[in-house]
């Protein structure tokens, strides 16, 4: 006899069909009940009270594809520990989005499309632990994102507009840890701006960089400057002006500096949180004004700079700045005149969010070359001066800007130096051979600031002429101490607002006297 399979194939079909149509029929109605908790806004209503210091909330949601949400002006707030702030406002957003991850306490995409984004950040003051996380935190997986049209993003005071484009993924465990990787960015035409002040009118850039930063020690904060282990950004801007560029520089904020709007082009390569080699910088300018007490110093500006390796030593970052060409003004109208004028400045890279160190002038090519120059003295009027200044030893402070260290040089006479000492005009009949004593050859130390200028241990020897001094211009006025030998003849002389006095008698200890600085 036959075995009657048929009837238990049948039955076997049927508890299949019975299985598959229950199935079916509760994955239509989870995806319904998906679709009315993005419609009526419960699901935010349930997920809020579980995201510990974060709030969630759109205004319209559905999902036609499972697993696939759509969402517009979707809301995103975080309330940081240390009373720190962040939020992202977008204006369409497509995820594929992992439901049961969201049971783990996880937000995982697979991709996110996203359609016009805010990003408000505002950090924090460090805390000790007085806003501890309640319970498990929620963790963030982000792979496959792109973002069209990025209307602002804002860092504290700092805001940039202009992004295009941005792709890239990012993983988040609060507090503890967070990576993101391949970041690749497109700049078009934008703004960046500090506490409302257009410091740059951004004409385009691209970008990229990684980041990785984890949480050091129980009340540690995460150091995202320094987690950037690889990055680079290239962009051209014009500048309004170069004195906007102090909202990005607090060490500047003193600093008087006026006009010079311009245009640069920036190559910033990043490794390990730090400025790495490639990293280059130019730009120029329309008349840069810098105040030094009684004078004015006025010039269009070229720039150049970039970081280089130095072998075993940290890697330096170098500056030169080109003023051509160069007007030096006092109370009464232009001292000085030159084709041009170069300085070089070095110092060692540090890391990204520190103050930069004062940069250091060195002596491989740092030098301020003087030609062509036209001096005024009163009446008189010296064409074709020239002469090298060399700083062996100075640094130039960015903190209310200043220049100090030692110098040396060569010139022609001594024209610009009596120019500078008698800014009223006037000079002693006695010391005409001063402004004539050829090949000078002088040293000292100098201190140069927004406040005035001072130099002291002045040392000068020319042809029939030895000198030794000191000299100070500081609020409105000038004044100076020196000994002159002319020949033979010492003579002391003295130089005040007032007019100019001379010591013929024992000039060399009336000098030691005024100044403390003995005569070798």
């Amino acid at each position: 006899m036959r075995t009657p399979t048929a009837p238990a194939s049948s039955r076997a079909r049927t508890r299949w069909r019975r299985a598959l149509s229950w199935g079916l029929g509760a994955f239509l109605l989870l995806h319904a009940v998906v679709n009315v908790l993005l419609a009526t806004g419960l699901l935010a209503r349930v997920l809020n009270p579980l995201l510990d210091r974060m709030q969630v909330g759109w205004s319209h949601g559905w999902s036609v594809v499972p697993g696939t949400v759509h969402v517009r002006e979707l809301t995103l707030r975080r309330q940081e520990p240390g009373g720190g702030h962040w939020g992202l406002d977008i204006d369409r957003a497509e995820v594929n989005l992992s439901l049961l991850a969201l049971f783990r306490q996880r937000f995982e995409t697979e991709s996110l499309d996203v359609q016009g984004l805010r990003v408000r950040i505002h950090p924090g003051e460090p805390h000790a632990g007085d806003m501890a996380l309640k319970g498990r935190p929620w963790g963030l997986r982000l792979h496959g994102v792109t973002v069209h049209d990025v209307h602002a993003l804002e860092v504290d005071a700092v805001r940039l507009t202009g992004i295009t484009e941005v792709t890239g993924g990012m993983e988040l465990e609060p507090e503890q840890r967070i990576s993101i990787r391949d970041v690749r960015l497109k700049l078009g035409r934008g703004e960046l701006t500090v506490q409302a002040e257009a410091v740059a009118h951004v004409e385009e850039g691209t970008g990229g960089f990684t980041l990785e930063a984890h949480r050091q020690g129980a009340r540690g904060q995460l150091d995202l400057l320094s987690g950037l282990t690889d990055g680079r950004l290239q962009l051209s801007a014009t500048l309004p002006s170069f004195g906007a560029m102090r909202r990005l520089m607090p060490r500047l904020a003193e600093a008087g500096l006026e006009g010079g709007a311009g245009r640069v082009e920036v190559d910033v390569r990043i490794k390990d949180g730090q400025l790495a080699p490639g990293t280059r910088l130019k730009g120029s300018g329309e008349s840069i004004t810098f105040p030094a007490g009684t004078l004015r110093l006025r010039a269009p500006w070229r720039l150049e700079g970039g970081v280089r390796e130095s072998g075993d030593a940290p890697d330096r970052f170098g500056l030169r700045l080109t003023l051509a060409p160069v007007r030096l003004e006092g109370r009464k109208g232009r001292l000085l005149e030159m084709s041009e004028a170069r300085i070089v400045l070095m110092s060692k890279t540090t890391r990204l969010g520190q103050e930069p160190p004062d940069m250091r002038m060195e002596l491989d090519g740092t030098r301020l070359v003087l030609r062509d120059v036209s001096v005024r003295t009163g009446k008189e009027q010296e064409l074709d001066w020239n002469g090298t200044l060399a700083f062996p030893e100075a640094t130039l402070s960015l903190a209310s800007p200043r220049i100090k260290g030692r110098f040396s040089g060569s010139f022609s006479n001594a024209a610009p130096f009596i120019a500078l000492l008698t800014d009223q005009g006037s000079l002693p009949q006695v010391l005409s051979p001063l402004l004539t004593a050829r090949d000078l050859k002088v040293s000292g130390n100098v201190a140069l600031g927004e406040k005035g200028a001072k130099v002291t241990k002045l040392r000068a020897r020319g042809e029939g002429l030895e000198l030794h001094g000191q000299a100070d211009s500081a609020q409105g006025s000038t004044r100076a101490v020196l000994l002159v030998k002319v020949g033979t003849v010492p003579l002391g002389v003295e130089v005040t607002p007032e007019g100019s006095h001379l010591q013929v008698l024992e000039p060399q200890r009336w000098y030691e006297q005024r100044t403390g600085e003995p005569v070798e």
